[in-house]
Formats: structure tokens, C-alpha cells, sequence
């Protein structure tokens, strides 16, 4: 048996694939999250 969640390419926001999975599970998640995953991306 295997987790569902959404696959798929992303950019340094997180754009589609992992807020397509947060908004399936219904987890609640800050509006600037993308511009962070990208600042965090860019620290990196």
C-alpha cells in the first residue's frame, strides 16, 4: 500500500504539486509559504 499525494514537478515556491497535497490533506498553511520555500531555496 502506498500514501496518496499528488506527484509532480515544482518550482522553488512549492508550486502546484506540494499545495495541491496540503490542500488534500486539509492542512492549513501560512499565505506567503511559497515566497519562504523560495527565500529558503535561495539560502540554500
Amino acid at each position: 500500500m502506498s500514501p496518496l499525494s499528488i506527484d509532480g514537478d515544482y518550482d522553488k515556491r512549492g508550486h502546484p504539486c506540494l499545495f495541491e497535497n496540503l490542500n488534500h490533506d486539509s492542512i492549513n498553511y501560512p499565505q506567503a509559504l511559497g515566497d519562504y520555500m523560495e527565500w529558503l531555496w535561495e539560502q540554500s
